[in-house]
């Protein structure tokens, strides 16, 4: 009896968990509205609190296989990573990695490069060649910016203030109230354009450093199982030239 009792219970888990199996894998995409949230750049605009432009067109057809609404909300840049870790938002569509973000959300293998740079006020260049160059000089970065391994190694030597956004690092650049900003050439140029400002600026001609941008997915996603396939969507966008197309196209907008 025992024996049998054994068999009947191997052979019970045997069915059954192939079928739990099957079931949580029938149900891991079941919401049918995919949450995403970017920091506003020349890839994605922000009417109200909604999220429109290349972002929401970039990853409408990265996650097309899911066959879900994408709904682009517009939030703060600290808030949006509560969220991540909350799994409050599904995906963050222009992000880079840290390890530290690493904890909470996957990364997807990068879409674009995108380059560091310094900006200085129109007329106020200087030579720029490494990052030994700004020690001395009073610098500004925007609250929460990642800015990459080498330049945080590097960031104790340097006088620079972390502020809201790019929009206040134009603004003190042209009142003379620092020599520089550093941070992403693209961020600068959308807050740049939105204030009004893009013939006020300019960039020195040597890049901090260029990273790849990604996007992240939050651990507590029911879309997370979806990595491996983003990946490869991305890997056919790069091949097909989609992603270039739509890269370029923000590129030029951005510039006009």
């Amino acid at each position: 009896m025992l024996w049998r009792a054994t068999v009947n219970k191997h052979f019970t888990l045997a069915v059954i968990m192939p079928l739990v199996a099957l079931l949580i894998a029938s149900n891991a995409y079941s919401r049918d509205e995919l949450l995403v949230t970017a920091a506003p750049s020349i890839w994605a605009g922000t009417p109200g609190s909604q999220l429109e432009g290349t972002v929401i067109e970039l990853t409408t057809q990265m996650f097309s296989e899911l066959n879900v609404t994408i709904k682009g909300t517009y939030l703060p840049w600290n808030r949006a990573l509560e969220y991540m870790k909350e799994g409050k938002v599904d995906v963050i569509a222009t992000i880079f990695h840290t390890d530290e973000r690493a904890k909470y959300m996957d990364f997807s293998i990068p879409y674009v490069k995108i380059p560091t740079v310094i900006v200085v006020a129109k007329g106020k260049t200087f030579p720029f060649k490494k990052l030994n160059d700004l020690v001395g000089l009073q610098g500004l970065m925007s609250l929460g910016a990642s800015l990459g391994k080498s330049f945080n190694h590097f960031a104790p030597n340097l006088n620079i203030l972390q502020v809201t956004n790019e929009t206040q690092i134009i603004g003190m650049l042209t009142l003379e109230r620092a020599d520089y900003g550093i941070g992403s050439k693209y961020i600068f140029l959308s807050h740049a354009k939105k204030s009004g400002k893009l013939n006020d600026i300019e960039f020195l001609p040597t890049p901090v450093n260029s990273r790849g941008l990604r996007f992240g997915i939050s651990k507590k996603s029911p879309f997370i199982g979806y990595l491996e396939t983003l990946n490869k969507k991305i890997k056919q966008g790069h091949k097909s030239g989609l992603i270039e197309s739509i890269v370029t196209r923000s590129r030029n907008k951005a510039t006009k």
